[in-house]
């Protein structure tokens, strides 16, 4: 019987950093060289697995970069399980060696040999399992997707989707307890959206809150903010009659904070600690499960499938993490989704009828809304990776990427002609502005907003609204059948 063969997921923690030439380094120093696992925070190892890795005795790993196409084979001589001395050693490449602490199974190498051929039947394997840092080839996989769609049942026709709230010092409309605070000339968020909803015909009719991002300032997961967050959003809900688990939350640049101005370290530094463990996401996912009640070690990228049955239209929903951390620029606004999110698409099964309707939503913008995409020495906020993104949602037939992340509101249409044939494909890219943040991180003319989605029985159409923190009613925006 052939031997079980450990395959370990990696890519470069930076721009700055090639991770099989710093291990290559090592070797070529000492003749060995120790390759620490860097396990996702949350990714507990069965005892069966922790017993394979302890006795493992194949003689080899394999290394995979799914984002480059990169695969090697690396000889194994020796593997350390809990050994917290380990990673002091000269032996660890020195961009990870001072965060050695927090890695708890060390491979030492002989040998690192690039494979030419790049084996994309591990990198589906990755992906149906939800793109763990390790695969048991030979052995049954731990966490494999169900592929039957099980749609959820809507009895409601509208989607509403917020974005970019940032609660805190930023924010720009009255909390729920301080409405009779004196000289308040704010309204209430939750009123405002509801008062315009009715005005709309809608409020006894949402079926779904998608907010797109930002829902804090600077990264303040302070209990007092969560708690304030949290208040809000489910007293919106209470209202419009939305249960806990139809709010889609997903994250912005100021909910997962990839660089942190307060603490040691440099941009290039706190990059390579931050995917050694993942924690960095902790409390975000952890404002998740209070707030919808979905638990923290679920992935931030994935699907979700309904049905909207007074109408008969399904709803493909695809929730990407735009805050994958990738570069090292003095900006940590950039946009990144990652394997995790091109794997979410590639899920999607063909379109079986033109009464499924699909969506993307992530944070960070796909084109460039403003003119913050000058050329700048301090990076850029456009996803890095929006042209892949572009690309699968077009074979997948999705109809509209939403995000946020500009606070403006802007509509366009990305078309792809494919070359021989001149098929065309279109996308709707919608950005959806800003729901709640104040007048001094709005352009001079720009209002806060919301969009909803309204299915009806032949056609999907998005409505963009203004909303006004002062009471008066906003204007339409934009009304347009996608």
């Amino acid at each position: 019987m052939a031997r079980k063969k450990l395959i370990l997921r990696f890519r470069d923690p930076s721009t700055e950093i090639n991770t099989i030439s710093a291990h290559e380094e090592v070797i070529q120093q000492h003749g060995k060289v120790l390759w620490g696992w860097w396990k996702k925070d949350g990714e507990e190892l069965s005892s069966e697995v922790t017993d394979f890795i302890k006795e493992y005795s194949t003689g080899y790993v394999y290394l995979i970069d799914r984002r480059l196409n990169r695969f090697y084979k690396a000889i194994v001589s020796k593997v350390y399980v809990d050994n917290n001395t380990v990673g002091y050693s000269c032996l660890v490449p020195k961009y990870y060696r001072d965060i050695s602490q927090v890695i708890s199974v060390w491979f030492e190498l002989t040998n690192i040999i690039a494979i030419k051929n790049y084996p994309f039947h591990y990198d589906e394997l990755f992906a149906k399992n939800r793109n763990p840092t390790y695969l048991i080839d030979g052995g049954e996989p731990d966490a494999a997707l169900n592929e039957n769609v099980e749609r959820i049942k809507l009895t409601k026709n509208n989607v509403l989707l917020l974005s970019d709230l940032h609660f805190g010092e930023n924010y720009g409309f009255c909390l729920d307890g301080e409405r009779n605070v004196i000289a308040q000339n704010k309204k209430n968020l939750c009123d405002t959206i509801v008062d315009d909803l009715r005005y709309m015909g809608v409020v006894n009719d949402i079926a779904l809150l998608v907010i797109t991002g930002d829902f804090t300032t600077k990264g303040d997961w302070s209990e007092s903010r969560v708690d304030e967050i949290v208040k809000e959003l489910h007293l919106l809900c209470q209202i419009l009659n939305i249960p806990h688990d139809k709010i889609i939350a997903l994250p912005g640049n100021h909910d997962i904070i990839r660089f942190d101005p307060e603490k040691s370290g440099s941009v290039n530094e706190q990059a390579v600690y931050n995917q050694s463990n993942n924690k960095f996401e902790r409390p975000f996912r952890d404002f998740v499960e209070e707030l919808t009640g979905r638990h923290w070690k679920e992935p931030l990228s994935y699907n979700l499938h309904y049905s909207f049955v007074r109408v008969g239209f399904d709803f493909d929903l695809t929730v990407l993490n735009s805050c994958k951390v990738l570069a090292s620029t003095k900006w940590t606004e950039y946009g990144y989704v990652g394997s995790e999110g091109i794997d979410a698409l590639k899920a999607l099964a063909e379109k079986s009828t033109s009464k499924i309707f699909r969506a993307i939503v992530l944070h960070h913008h796909l084109l460039p809304v403003n003119n913050v995409e000058y050329i700048n020495d301090k990076g850029i906020s456009l996803t890095i990776d929006a042209i892949d993104l572009i690309k699968e949602s077009l074979k997948k037939d999705v109809n509209v990427a939403i995000h946020g992340h500009q606070h403006f509101f802007n509509m366009s249409k990305y078309t792809h002609v494919y070359r021989s044939n001149n098929v065309e494909k279109t996308i709707n890219i919608v950005a959806n502005g800003s729901s709640s943040v104040d007048s001094s991180r709005r352009m001079d003319s720009e209002r806060n907003s919301y969009t909803l989605l309204k299915f009806e029985h032949d056609e999907v159409t998005l409505i963009a609204r203004e909303l006004l923190n002062n009471g008066d009613s906003g204007v339409t925006i934009i009304e347009k059948k996608l």
